[in-house]
């Protein structure tokens, strides 16, 4: 019988753990008004503060619109690692935290700006959202791509597998999304004097040790070969 080596054990107590925050009620959020920015919907909060508006950012075209209540995915804009970068957002994926994390494992997303490499986008969960993007090493990359390209190409599969019974469907995704005037709506996501957050983050910290241990793929390479490895031990003592 195969067994997992013991230095990779400590990963495996942090996918399984609880995270009690995701697991709070979102506070009602300010309304938004939305404009449109060459392919980019960008929506501000509008309060009362005088501090600049937050904003976000998605692209016009849909990977899957919202209907009746059930997902939707985009490809988004997002601040990461202290970088505007692409993120392949899944919206409204209501199952628990535990499963989300499985979820975001067996996923893969990847994106590709003009005949630039291919980029892979590890996925992540936190309440209802499923969240594909770059790891730290490539959010700089991945993020002056994104402000120069004119179009990108983006895949996206949900790979859940059978035993987990996640009430989940979104067919797999390859769109080609035209890309104008991204500068800007960069800019208007991301104001003028703002202090990018470049602090570590708990899975930051985990991925860099990741690759440390020879995981090219960091943090999402080692816990898919932690998932390949109990898909073994199962089968052997099966």
């Amino acid at each position: 019988m195969q067994r997992i080596r013991p230095r990779y054990w400590v990963f495996g107590l942090w996918l399984l753990a609880p995270v009690p925050a995701l697991a709070q009620p979102r506070p009602a959020e300010p309304s938004r008004q939305p404009e449109e920015i060459g392919s980019w919907i960008v929506s501000c909060a509008r309060t009362a503060k005088p501090d600049p508006p937050a904003c976000d950012a998605r692209h016009r075209v849909w990977l899957l619109p919202p209907a009746g209540g059930r997902l939707s995915a985009a490809l988004e804009i997002q601040q990461r690692h202290g970088f505007p970068v692409p993120v392949i957002a899944v919206h409204g994926v209501a199952i628990p935290e535990a499963t989300g994390t499985v979820l975001a494992l067996a996923t893969d997303a990847t994106v590709q700006f003009g005949a630039g490499a291919v980029i892979r986008l590890p996925c992540d969960f936190a309440q209802d959202t499923l969240s594909c993007a770059p790891a730290r090493p490539d959010a700089q990359t991945a993020s002056a791509r994104l402000s120069q390209a004119r179009r990108a190409v983006i895949r996206l599969h949900l790979a859940a597998p059978a035993s987990l019974k996640a009430p989940v469907s979104l067919p797999d995704q390859q769109r080609s999304l035209d890309l104008a005037r991204t500068a800007e709506a960069i800019r208007r996501i991301q104001p003028s004097g703002a202090v990018a957050d470049t602090r570590w983050d708990l899975r930051d910290l985990l991925d860099w040790l990741a690759r440390q241990l020879g995981f090219t793929g960091g943090l999402d390479g080692l816990l898919r070969r932690l998932l390949g490895q109990a898909a073994t031990l199962r089968k052997g003592g099966g």
